[in-house]
């Protein structure tokens, strides 16, 4: 058998590119499945972004929810959207686009508290803040909307879009913390 034989030659290349393939899928689904899992904020990042003059974006949810699980990876996708703007528009001028996001689940004592003061009765939730105070997601009829709850890919789209739209002004960052 000649070591330079094209027929091993292309069934080494065939074996090669198959094992590639296999490894790039197995790589890309350990990607959307990790995208998926929500990861609870800690305490001491809750604390400092719900003060921040910048927006917050809040879910709130259940390791054990279903819907939860869900909607993750269009919260991930959104996140991500808008990081991706910023760094952008970063680069040529200050985005005007900056958040932070918070998740708080229900199996934690601490955010427990924070289910509580909020009249959040379902998951997943969501609400924004700034200043650590609730912020209007929409408005319907003149009345502003606090938080949304459901599973709704284009109304949580929304939330993000509508935070870039409604974004403080420089006056309304200078406001100090009360």
């Amino acid at each position: 058998m000649n070591r330079y034989d094209p027929e091993l030659l292309h069934r080494r290349r065939v074996i090669t590119f198959s094992v590639l393939t296999v490894a790039v899928i197995l790589l890309v689904m350990s990607f959307l499945y990790g995208i998926g899992v929500l990861h609870r904020s800690s305490t001491k990042t809750q604390q400092a972004a719900l003060k921040s003059n910048e927006p917050v974006v809040v879910m709130y949810y259940s390791k054990t929810c279903p819907d939860c699980k869900k909607v993750a990876i269009d919260v991930h996708k959104n996140t991500w959207e808008v990081t991706a703007t910023q760094a952008t528009i970063g680069k040529l001028m200050p985005s005007p686009y900056r958040h932070k996001n918070l998740y708080l689940q229900w199996q934690n004592n601490e955010d427990k508290k924070l289910f509580k003061q909020n009249n959040v009765n379902s998951v997943p939730t969501f609400m924004v803040y700034r200043n650590g105070k609730p912020q209007p997601i929409a408005n319907a009829n003149g009345i502003d909307i606090y938080q949304y709850s459901g599973t709704n890919k284009q109304v949580i789209a929304n939330i993000y879009h509508y935070l870039q739209i409604n974004k403080p002004t420089e006056k309304q960052q200078e406001v100090p913390n009360e």
